[in-house]
């Protein structure tokens, strides 16, 4: 008698393997209640690979096929001619960009300080130090 692979039960290190998450992303979506788990006691948690298949997953994993079906491996390398059409449209955003800065010019001061100031600032209000 053959066994179903969709009632295996996977511990969140395989369940993240699969679907090409880290651990804590897993143990997030049973936080959210995304994913339902079985407790198997006070610390052993496993997931059923049928939930993880059924459910919404990251398009880097999950890819819709043609036929609407759902390819569940790795996402296969692109072909000579997918390549192509990505660096023309790459080429065609770099111009874009150029055209961007000519006409715009540039920001002096990154985005990631901008960020790390306003935070700062934020930090400040909240410990009353405003």
């Amino acid at each position: 008698m053959a066994v179903s692979t969709d009632h295996e039960l996977l511990t969140i290190a395989e369940a993240a393997e699969l679907v090409r998450v880290d651990k804590s992303t897993i143990r997030r979506w049973i936080k959210s209640e995304r994913l339902h788990p079985l407790r198997l006691g006070e610390r052993t948690i496993r997931i059923r690979r049928s939930e993880l298949v059924e459910s919404e997953h990251p398009a880097r994993y999950w890819r819709r096929m043609g036929d609407d079906s759902i390819h569940t491996g790795p996402i296969q390398p692109l072909t000579e001619e997918e390549t192509e059409r990505g660096l023309r449209v790459l080429e065609q955003l770099r111009q874009i960009q150029k055209e961007q800065v000519e006409k715009y010019g540039t920001f002096e001061t990154p985005s990631w300080e901008i960020l790390h100031e306003l935070r700062e600032e934020r930090d400040r209000q909240l410990m009353g130090e405003a």
